[in-house]
């Protein structure tokens, strides 16, 4: 059986909010931060990084939730048949982590990045549900939850970007979203 590891509330929630939403099984592996856990040869292991969260599935290891998440969208035949909209996808999943996430949580450019990065994406959500069209897919797992955690943590201001409020809602309101990220 695939093994996630992590702590509680971090990245690896997103990778199993997406393995609750495909219905992939998998075992939970809690990693104690502050007793520095990731950082013990077990762990290290895994992932030489000794960062969370990591997989196990099977012989493989992989580490980083947004290869994570592609890893398990390719493997369980959620990605599309084209090139190009698998690129798009991978754009989406990279944006969350690699640009949305840490421009909007660091407070230094939160107040002018926010605007930018969110403007577009309500334009996107006022023509269509998720990021892809109609169907909630791996990219929308990666984007929501990061938007999600905005909500939950910043306590941002959204409302000058009700398209962007009401796919968080879409989001937050999943099943596997509430039973993997708290969804408060």
């Amino acid at each position: 059986m695939l093994k996630l590891y992590g702590p509680g509330r971090s990245r690896a929630s997103i990778v199993k909010f997406y393995l609750e939403e495909i219905a992939v099984p998998y075992e939970f592996v809690m990693v104690d931060l502050q007793a520095g856990a990731q950082l013990q040869p077990e762990y290290l292991e895994i992932n030489p990084i000794g960062k969370v969260p990591a997989i196990v599935d099977g012989d493989f290891k992989l580490w980083e939730s947004g290869a994570i998440l592609l890893y398990l969208a390719q493997k369980y035949g959620k990605m599309p048949e084209s090139l190009e909209q698998q690129a798009e996808i991978v754009q989406w999943v990279m944006f969350a982590g690699a640009t949305l996430g840490p421009e909007i949580f660091t407070e230094a450019s939160r107040e002018s990045e926010t605007p930018r990065l969110l403007k577009p994406l309500n334009e996107i959500f006022e023509k269509q549900p998720f990021l892809m069209g109609d169907e909630f897919g791996v990219a929308d797992a990666a984007v929501g939850s990061t938007l999600a955690y905005f909500q939950m943590l910043l306590k941002l201001d959204l409302t000058p970007y009700p398209a962007v409020v009401d796919y968080i809602k879409r989001i937050s309101e999943r099943p596997a979203f509430k039973s993997s990220m708290g969804g408060s």
